[in-house]
């Protein structure tokens, strides 16, 4: 069970952390302009130059030395044309997507008081360009074929920044989103979800026989943690699965809709529009 500070390793390992790029440089273009979101989590820290975000809780500036962490949700992004900066987009969400920290709005932190994410991000970048000898990036990072000794030495660097971003997060009293965990009934019921094959149907029924709560109190204990009932939790785990597999260019979106339990494409692609707003294709060409 956890605790204000912490959860249980079992609960910790249902956490998915991963990288998708880190890049050194100037902004492109396509750097600028309005952002939906849904992305993973991005900090930015910055070598030159200046960079303003806008969105639901106000305008973030950022000057050289800053760490900008951008809102997770649509916001505006522009930055001067001097604008040189060191860049990281990693996952770190539970099975159904939702984000350890649910940045609402842009963090500004102070470089110089938190010195520990320089360090680890300058380790992680390190292991990245030596494991695969490419500017890594953008999403053909993920692409990279590595030995496994590399792909831990990566992992093993991502940790090591998770980790200095939540000591600094602490102290500016950002605290992680750990209600699914408050109540031992929603563990208890998480559990089985969470080891539900996306391939098979999702049964309430057989959710109540295996953990012994009724349906109506799943429902409400679901709502009153998650936000959402069982059934919307199991499919935000289909389609977040759905959305990290389509960012693959090499696999086929026949094979994505197979493994999330559609045995048509055309069924697949109606339920991920109906979802997010846009086709596979579409979504897989932004």
């Amino acid at each position: 069970m956890s605790s204000a500070t912490g959860l249980q390793v079992r609960e910790w390992g249902q956490l998915h952390t991963s990288i998708q790029w880190v890049y050194r440089g100037k902004v492109s273009e396509d750097g600028r302009g309005r952002f939906t979101g849904n992305c993973g989590v991005a900090a930015w820290y910055f070598l030159r130059g200046t960079g303003l975000v806008r969105d639901d809780g106000g305008a973030t500036q950022a000057r050289r030395g800053d760490w900008l962490f951008p809102a997770m949700g649509p916001h505006e992004r522009d930055f001067s044309r001097d604008a040189e900066i060191l860049s990281l987009r990693f996952y770190m969400e539970w099975p159904d997507g939702q984000p350890l920290y649910s940045l609402d709005r842009s963090i500004l932190l102070n470089g110089a008081k938190y010195p520990e994410l320089l360090r680890t991000a300058r380790a992680l970048e390190h292991a990245a360009h030596e494991g695969t000898q490419k500017n890594c990036a953008g999403p053909e990072f993920l692409l990279e074929r590595l030995d496994f000794p590399e792909y831990a030495e990566i992992g093993s660097a991502l940790l090591k920044w998770s980790r200095a971003m939540a000591r600094a997060f602490a102290q500016e009293e950002i605290a992680p989103s750990l209600e699914r965990f408050e109540d031992e009934r929603v563990v208890r019921a998480l559990r089985v979800l969470d080891g539900w094959p996306l391939r098979e149907a999702f049964s309430l029924g057989q959710l109540v026989e295996i953990t012994g709560i009724s349906r109506a109190q799943l429902d409400r204990l679901f709502r009153t943690k998650l936000g959402q009932t069982p059934h919307h939790y199991f499919d935000r785990r289909r389609l977040r699965h759905a959305e990290r597999s389509i960012q693959r260019p090499d696999q086929p979106i026949k094979e994505v809709a197979f493994d999330v339990g559609f045995r048509h494409v055309s069924s697949f692609s109606a339920w991920f529009k109906q979802n997010t707003g846009v086709n596979p294709n579409v979504h897989r060409a932004r």
